[in-house]
């Protein structure tokens, strides 16, 4: 999903200041998508000109106080833009890059790779299961559920093939 369609949908909860913004869409969406401070000020300020987001209050306070509110424009934009979406997954994956080339490495750092993609899953785990609340609506609550099932069923396939990547690895060292 486009940064500008993600920040028009963070908006959607309410105003809120660029850091604010930020830690929304990390915190929220950080199963589907994060965001930089580099890459967050632009796009806002070309919602901005568009009209799609206006400033609340101080136009001229610092960029990290600035409250930003999505307007009628942009919410007819995010609309749009949902429906619009197509409905496939893209997956950028440095650890699938590492694995792709695992003949190049020493078994202890394959082994290493795949601990560390173990651990960090279980942590995005831990983040999913406290996003969860009732207040969430039943799209919130399925893009949630599904980040689980995906995370774990990756969990449970790296406890197994990982062992067998880990075998190939040292048979052939040896």
């Amino acid at each position: 999903m486009d940064l500008s369609v993600t920040c028009l949908g963070a908006l959607r909860f309410g105003p809120a200041s660029g850091y604010a913004l930020r830690e929304r869409i990390n915190t929220w969406f950080g199963h589907f998508r994060t965001v930089s401070v580099g890459s967050l000020y632009p796009v806002l300020g070309k919602l901005t000109a568009k009209g799609l987001v206006e400033i609340e209050g101080d136009r001229s306070a610092s960029l990290d106080r600035r409250i930003h509110r999505i307007t009628e424009a942009g919410l007819s934009t995010f609309r749009g833009a949902m429906v619009a979406l197509p409905p496939d997954e893209k997956i950028e994956s440095n650890f699938l890059a590492s694995m792709f080339f695992a003949d190049v490495l020493d078994p202890e750092d394959a082994r290493a790779k795949v601990d560390e993609r173990l651990g960090m899953l279980q942590a995005e785990i831990r983040a999913l299961l406290a996003l969860q609340n009732p207040e969430m609506s039943e799209g919130q609550r399925l893009s949630v559920r599904y980040a689980l099932v995906v995370r774990r069923a990756a969990v449970e396939f790296l406890r197994g093939e990982g062992q067998a990547l880990m075998s190939e690895i040292h048979r052939r060292s040896i």
